[in-house]
C-alpha cells in the first residue's frame, strides 16, 4: 500500500497519468454517492459518460506518445542503418557556419586560402591580432592581382564583366594583413602568398599538422549568389579525407609566390 501511494505521488509530481488518477477518484466518488442515493441515476449516467470521455482522451494522448516514440525509433533505425552502410545525409555532412573566432583562440598555426579573403580577414582580424602577439603563425594565400586570375574569377562570377573587378577586392586584404603584420610587440609570423590561378575551393586550417587539427573546406559557387557549400574535417575522425585536403592545402601554398613590398606587403617574422 505504501509503495502504491509513493508511486502515485511520484507520478503526480512528474505530471504523469494525471487523467487516469482523476478518473479513478471520480469513478469511486460517483459510485459511492450513487450507492447511498445521494445523487440521481441521471447524474450518475452523465458522470459516467464524462469519465468515459476522460479515459478516451487519456488513451488518445498515450497513443500519440507511442506514435511519436515509434517515429523516433524508426528515424534512429534508418540513421543507424545508413551509418552502418557508410552513407551520410548531406544535411549531416555540410555545415552552415564557418568557424567562430573563438575556435581559433587556442591555435598555434592558422591558414587561410581563398580567392580574395576580403571577408575572411575582416571577420578574423581581432583573433589574428591576439594570436600574433604571443607567437602564432598565420599563413594567407589569395589570388595574385598581377596575374590572369582576376579575369578567371570574373568569368565564373555572377554579373561581373570587368576583368579588374577583383584586383580592387584583393587590395584591402593586402593592406589589412600588412597592418596586422606590423603590430608592435607581435612575436608571431604572418606570411602572405599570391596564387596565379583561382582555387576551386577555399580552406581554413586550424593547427593542420597537429593530431587535433581541423580543416574547413568551402566549395565556391559558379555564376550564382547562393551560399557556398561548406564542410568540416577533423584529423582524429576523418583521417583519409583530412589528409587529402591537407595535401591540397600544401599544394596551393607551394603554388603561390610570396608577396613582397612591391605588392604592398612586408612579411612579418
Amino acid at each position: 500500500m505504501i509503495r502504491w501511494v509513493r508511486r502515485v505521488a511520484k507520478d503526480l509530481g512528474e505530471g504523469r497519468n494525471v487523467e487516469l488518477y482523476a478518473t479513478i477518484v471520480l469513478a469511486v466518488l460517483v459510485g459511492a454517492l450513487g450507492a447511498f442515493n445521494v445523487i440521481s441515476g441521471d447524474v450518475v449516467g452523465s458522470v459516467t459518460l464524462a469519465t468515459s470521455a476522460l479515459l478516451a482522451y487519456g488513451n488518445i494522448g498515450n497513443r500519440n506518445t507511442v506514435d511519436q516514440l515509434e517515429d523516433g525509433i524508426a528515424k534512429l533505425s534508418v540513421g543507424a542503418r545508413e551509418n552502418s552502410l557508410g552513407r551520410v545525409r548531406t544535411e549531416d555532412f555540410f555545415v552552415s557556419d564557418r568557424p567562430k573566432p573563438t575556435e581559433l583562440e587556442s591555435a598555434k598555426e592558422i591558414g587561410f586560402i581563398g580567392t580574395t579573403l576580403s571577408r575572411t580577414v575582416i571577420e578574423y582580424a581581432g583573433v589574428l591580432e591576439r594570436k600574433l602577439r604571443p607567437g602564432a603563425s598565420i599563413c594567407c594565400a589569395t589570388i595574385d592581382p598581377k596575374s590572369g586570375a582576376n579575369g578567371q574569377l570574373a568569368l565564373k562570377s555572377y554579373c561581373v564583366t570587368e576583368e579588374g573587378f577583383y584586383k580592387s577586392r584583393v587590395r584591402p586584404t593586402i593592406d589589412l594583413l600588412r597592418i596586422l603584420g606590423s603590430l608592435a610587440g607581435a612575436n608571431g609570423s604572418l606570411e602572405l602568398r599570391l596564387l596565379p590561378y583561382v582555387p576551386s575551393f577555399g580552406i581554413i586550417a586550424i593547427d593542420p599538422a597537429d593530431a587535433d587539427g581541423v580543416i574547413y573546406v568551402e566549395i565556391y559557387r559558379h555564376k550564382s549568389l547562393e551560399e557556398n557549400a561548406l564542410f568540416k574535417l577533423e584529423q582524429e575522425r576523418d583521417q583519409r579525407w583530412y589528409d587529402h585536403f591537407l595535401r591540397q592545402y600544401t599544394a596551393l601554398w607551394e603554388s603561390a609566390r610570396p608577396a613582397t613590398e612591391e605588392d604592398g606587403f612586408k612579411m612579418n617574422r
